[in-house]
């Protein structure tokens, strides 16, 4: 009885594993066919190419585009203004700071004015301003010139005094200039004219504190000078640019383009300037206004003045009403 009762237990066993078997060998399919399925279904939704990255995908390619048509108005605007500019209205000195700040760009001898405020250190977009006199009309005794400093073209204003000495030596004072040279101007003032300055206290200086060692505003000094022992104010829209040898000869002075430019951008209208360097050809009369002077092109409104002599300058201020005649050295002889 119990041989098979052990019998009939091994058959059962058999028969279940057998049973297991074969349904597991069914059962392989499916779940393998579920796994893949799975798996693409993940990768389909949360993988980096699924519906979420497409999603994501999707909004980038939208504020691209926004950002795309924003850069094309933008663009239309930039070529609407430059299509408005003409060379009639282009500073060109200003269109270089202006890049050249954009860019972040400087030479190596450019100079750039800041000033202390509480905030710290502020640039000051246009030094010119500092160094030339602010005054609803004109005052005897004051000049404008253009110098440089580095690169950069800056329009300074020289003032004189001269007045009656009451000791046997008169005295001469110097601010903001060499006094050497400054000497040698007033000699060489003194010797073109009738001022008499040999006798008379003498007082220059610069407006705001500016020291210049350019030698363009040795002829700006001298009309300073004259103006100030005349009693007759320069007008307001006159510049003087020149260095002035001991012969009294105007002598030119280098990037003059770049100084006329400056001067017309802040309103000056007449300009004494040097005689251009010509070889073999007569050079053309002093004080003769011109558009073109020095072979430098005047912009709209100016007027340059070519001057070869001190007395040349002189006479030209006689001509305006500026000084009188009887100043002028020989002027009635």
């Amino acid at each position: 009885m119990k041989l098979v009762t052990v019998r009939a237990v091994d058959q059962f066993l058999d028969h279940l594993l057998r049973g297991g078997q074969r349904r597991a060998r069914h059962a392989v399919a499916p779940v393998l066919g579920i796994g893949i399925f799975g798996y693409f279904a993940f990768h389909a939704i949360e993988g980096d190419r699924g519906l979420f990255a497409w999603q994501v995908l999707d909004r980038d390619v939208a504020n691209a585009r926004i950002d795309l048509a924003s850069i094309r108005e933008e663009r239309l605007m930039l070529e609407r203004r430059v299509g408005l500019l003409r060379s009639a209205t282009l500073d060109r000195d200003m269109l270089d700071e202006w890049a050249r700040r954009v860019l972040n760009y400087g030479a190596a001898d450019e100079v750039v004015c800041f000033e202390q405020t509480a905030q710290g250190l502020r640039e000051v977009p246009d030094p010119s301003e500092l160094f030339r006199g602010h005054r609803d009309r004109p005052v005897a005794g004051t000049c404008t010139t253009v110098t440089l400093e580095g690169r950069r073209p800056l329009v300074s204003e020289l003032q004189a005094l001269v007045a009656q000495s009451t000791v046997p030596t008169p005295r001469r004072g110097v601010t903001g200039l060499d006094s050497s040279r400054t000497s040698m101007l007033l000699a060489v003032t003194n010797q073109a004219s009738d001022l008499g300055l040999a006798a008379k206290e003498v007082f220059v200086a610069t407006a705001g504190g500016v020291r210049l060692a350019d030698s363009a505003a040795d002829l700006a000094l001298c009309l300073a000078v004259a103006s100030a022992a005349s009693g007759t104010a320069l007008p307001g829209d006159f510049a003087a640019i020149g260095e002035v040898a001991l012969s009294g000869d105007i002598r030119p002075v280098p990037m003059l383009s770049e100084r006329v430019s400056e001067a017309a951008r802040l309103g000056f209208r007449t300009l004494l300037v040097p005689p251009a360097r010509r070889r073999g050809t007569r050079a053309a009369r002093s004080g003769a206004g011109t558009n073109r002077a020095n072979g430098v092109d005047a912009p709209a409104g100016v007027t340059l003045v070519e001057v070869r002599h001190l007395t040349d300058a002189l006479t030209e201020l006689v001509a305006r009403g500026r000084v009188p005649l009887e100043l002028v050295s020989g002027a009635g002889r």
